[in-house]
């Protein structure tokens, strides 16, 4: 798979509301008792993703 950045523009409350929908989704996603391996490994690698995306949105914050 080949690495492609996209650059999205929308305003920072927009962004903020889906950061925050997602970290709330994936905390219940994981509290689920029962899930699959397969489940397991999707859930951490969906949290990866959304720590990285934080993470990056954070640094363009401090870079303000």
């Amino acid at each position: 798979m080949s690495r492609k950045i996209i650059k999205i523009k929308l305003p920072e409350g927009q962004l903020l509301k889906l950061l925050g929908f997602a970290d709330e989704m994936l905390m219940m996603v994981e509290a689920s008792a029962g899930k699959s391996s397969a489940e397991e490994k999707a859930a951490k690698q969906l949290r990866h993703i959304f720590n990285k995306t934080f993470n990056l949105y954070k640094a363009q914050i401090n870079e303000r």
